[in-house]
């Protein structure tokens, strides 16, 4: 591979790389979760929920004043599933990128093709 050839498939992994780690975003992100106002009642009625501790004023919303974690969430990454998996995206597109700056053109090649498909 000439310079031109090595830049434009480096560019190729990098642009594979940057897809597969949106998708994987995308698919290790919980969503969010939020309950009504007479749900949150229904739970501070029934004593499902607790006081939060250390309160000095009485706060304006009730989600502040009671502990609802157990039942809504804001949406977040779930970094115990997207960290091993974005790991092993970087380390194969990694080693895409070694064998296109250091290796034979056609592997390379044939690594790409193998990258950009799985």
């Amino acid at each position: 591979m000439n310079l031109a050839q090595r830049k434009y498939a480096i560019e190729r992994v990098n642009q594979i790389e940057a897809k597969k780690l949106a998708d994987l975003k995308v698919v290790h992100t919980r969503e969010a979760q939020t309950i009504s106002g007479e749900k949150q009642l229904e739970l501070v009625v029934t004593r499902k929920v607790k006081l939060r501790a250390g309160l000095t004023e009485m706060p304006r919303y009730t989600s502040d004043l009671f502990d609802f974690s157990k039942h809504m969430w804001y949406r977040a990454l779930v970094t115990e599933t997207y960290n091993p998996a974005a790991e092993k995206v970087s380390a194969d597109a990694a080693r895409v990128r070694d064998q296109i700056m250091l290796g034979d053109a056609e592997v390379a090649l044939a690594l790409l093709a193998e990258f950009s498909e799985g």
